[in-house]
């Protein structure tokens, strides 16, 4: 019934996109754009990254974009949303919807074993040829580790960082299988390494051709390309990408353009910009890529990993709902798209520096929640307490505390950046010492999302800040420290 469920709303969306809230005749308006971007300008402070950019997308297909922070740091350069990012395994989602749609076409069986559609030089004694098109893109087709293998090292720190490695090489780095196909799942980049081979395979044409050709082109995607095989569009610039050497940011972006992601290949050597990605989600649950029958295959979450379908991760957004995209890293940059069917919204971060992975998904979420507290399509957000199946309870992932700079002096103060789940009618900050006596107790607003907290008259010490909903046992717990 679920199953049954999930095919017609995927056809109802695909077939008539969301409803959009006429009333509101213009969804982008300038409050919006001006508290999207302040959910920006926090981040790099907040999170100690070089700079953030992103991209939302909205059913009226207007689009924000914003950033902050800096691509280089000297001389100074202010990080623009139009550069262009690696965006990692983002990859993996481009490669599964063609190789979905060439499912829909006929040319490949999804449940049919991958042997008759590898080349030559790719049926190596390591791949097992029973393994079938649904496990390579589920990840639960059991092969090993290319990248933790002695030879696939030995090529990646003995080469130039212009050394491209192609696609064959990678393939002959291939471990024996790690488990029997279907026995287990264990996410890698492995199998879309294969996939990579077997489009080739089909086309007759290198991987980075036919998807720019039959995927990226025919959806204006113009800014999405593979580095180091594509020539650079015209007028594109960078994002100077920083990687976390033992907790310091490092400049290493023409360390690795071509070798890092050429290693990575149709599992994450393409490039792009949050608009080009946010458009991608757009494009691709709307029926300009595959047909429905093809989405549902590719929202239907794998067992025993609940959240994993056919190259899509399912993303909790809090009170039930949810969006289908990717999260992406590579060295020096991290990515995370989302797209939420119900309102069709669309939304692409992307950060140029690599420390902080977990700052990702609170980033979407918070822009998401931003969107969300406007009438923006015809959904009202749920009560507090209740999902959207009607079961009780609160999703924690909507309910956000963050406190900068942290420890504190004092006398500064500290900045307090929150986030209440929709329908939230009451909120306070309640900040207790070390004994647990309560020293500030202040009252906020479910909509804002920051405030500054006075720690001037406050010992040295380490205090707890709670953030409550509405008197219930709802929170939400960060701690401070209030330097000497």
């Amino acid at each position: 019934m679920r199953h049954l469920f999930l095919r017609i709303t995927w056809a109802v969306i695909v077939s008539a996109g969301c409803r959009i809230n006429t009333a509101q005749a213009q969804l982008l308006t300038p409050q919006i754009r001006q508290q999207l971007q302040a959910e920006l300008d926090y981040v790099p402070a907040f999170y100690n990254v070089k700079g953030v950019a992103a991209a939302v997308i909205l059913p009226d297909s207007s689009m924000w974009m914003g950033a902050a922070g800096l691509s280089t740091a000297s001389p100074p350069d202010s990080l623009r949303p139009e550069m262009t990012f690696g965006i990692a395994s983002l990859t993996k989602n481009f490669v599964s919807a063609l190789t979905l749609r060439y499912v829909q076409q006929g040319l490949l069986q999804l449940d049919g074993p991958i042997g008759p559609y590898l080349p030559a030089w790719a049926r190596v004694p390591a791949i097992d040829s029973t393994i079938t098109i649904r496990q390579l893109l589920n990840h639960t087709n059991g092969l090993g580790n290319y990248q933790q293998t002695r030879g696939y090292r030995l090529a990646y720190f003995d080469s130039a960082a212009t050394y491209t490695l192609p696609l064959r090489q990678l393939i002959g780095y291939f471990p024996p299988m790690a488990a029997a196909p279907g026995a287990r799942y264990s996410y890698g980049n492995g199998s879309y390494v294969l996939l990579g081979a077997i489009i080739e395979h089909l086309r007759n044409q290198p991987f980075p051709d036919v998807i720019r050709q039959e995927l990226l082109l025919p959806l204006g995607l113009q800014n999405t390309f593979f580095s180091y095989y594509h020539p650079w569009p015209a007028g594109l610039t960078e994002a100077h990408s920083w990687g976390n050497n033992r907790g310091v940011s490092r400049d290493i972006t023409l360390e690795s353009r071509n070798l890092l992601f050429s290693s990575y290949g149709p599992s994450g050597g393409l490039m792009s910009t949050p608009a080009d990605v946010a458009r991608w989600s757009r494009a691709l649950f709307t029926g300009a890529v595959i047909d429905s029958a093809r989405l549902v295959e590719m929202t239907t979450a794998t067992p025993p990993f609940p959240s994993y379908g056919l190259g899509l991760i399912k993303i909790s957004l809090g009170y039930g709902r949810f969006g289908w995209g990717h999260l992406g890293f590579i060295p020096g940059c991290l990515a995370i798209y989302v797209y939420e069917p119900t309102c069709n919204i669309g939304i692409a971060v992307m950060l140029n520096d690599d420390r902080a992975p977990h700052a990702r998904r609170k980033i979407a979420w918070r822009l998401y929640n931003m969107v969300l507290r406007r009438p923006i399509c015809n959904r009202p957000a749920p009560p507090l307490g209740v999902d959207d199946e009607g079961a009780l309870g609160a999703d924690p992932d909507y309910l956000d505390l963050q406190i900068a700079p942290n420890p504190v002096a004092a006398a500064e103060g500290a900045t307090i950046h929150y986030t209440c789940p929709p329908g939230t009618r009451t909120a306070s900050l309640l900040v207790r010492d070390a004994t647990g006596r309560l020293v500030r107790s202040i009252q906020l607003s479910p909509v804002a999302t920051t405030l500054t907290l006075a720690t001037n008259g406050l010992p040295a010490g380490v205090y707890t800040c709670q953030l409550q909903l509405d008197n219930t046992q709802l929170s939400y717990t960060e701690q401070l420290v209030i330097a000497p």
